[in-house]
């Protein structure tokens, strides 16, 4: 299993402040969630992330870095320990139109994934960008997903991609899940040692 995920993280002024600072939480759970299934499964992966904050401009907070590290507990043994990952922490202080279009175009000509997180809560300011940019993004990624925080305006996304999850209801084991095709038993050992809450201080 050696999967790259690229997230892109709306950082315009719709995102100023607790959205960014939602978003952030919400990464953080993902990797916490990731980190535990894959602890329990055994599995021996190199998944890694690409995370880049987009508005007008383009700021990558994480290149190209594993999702976790894993070692041998026992030299002769199966017993793996799994090094966890800490998400950076970012500026919440969001600013400027979306210019997701261009997000995309950067990443589909710069970066090898399998998947695509986006995180927003609105319709890309570069919408007719965007739209040319589908069917090249669907190409690129064999799986799309978008966290979205203003539902009734993601019918932006609904030619990108069928999920679509509102922050509302975000779980972060279903989106660990849908990302990596993991079936209900592993998502059941997942939900016996849940990921941890982290309190942000801004």
């Amino acid at each position: 299993m050696n999967k790259g995920i690229i997230i892109l993280i709306d950082s315009s002024g719709s995102m100023d402040g607790e959205p960014l600072c939602r978003a952030h939480q919400m990464v953080c759970d993902i990797i916490f969630a990731y980190h535990n299934l894959m602890q329990k499964s055994l599995w021996v992966c190199k998944d890694w992330i690409h995370m880049i904050l987009y508005n007008s401009n383009l700021n990558e907070v994480i290149s190209h870095h594993e999702l976790a590290y894993i070692r041998k507990e026992k030299p002769r043994g199966i017993d793996l320990t799994m090094g966890m990952v800490q998400p950076p922490f970012f500026e919440f202080c969001g600013h400027g139109p979306k210019c997701l279009g261009k997000a995309i175009e950067y990443v589909i000509n710069g970066y090898h994934g399998d998947i695509l997180l986006i995180i927003t809560k609105g319709t890309p300011s570069d919408i007719f960008c965007f739209n040319s940019l589908i069917g090249k993004c669907q190409i690129a990624y064999k799986k799309i997903l978008v966290l979205h925080g203003n539902f009734a305006k993601k019918v932006a996304y609904e030619k990108l991609t069928k999920n679509i999850y509102p922050w509302d209801s975000f779980d972060s084991v279903e989106i660990v899940k849908n990302m990596f095709d993991m079936d209900d038993t592993l998502k059941r050992k997942v939900l016996e040692n849940p990921p941890r809450i982290i309190e942000l201080t801004i």
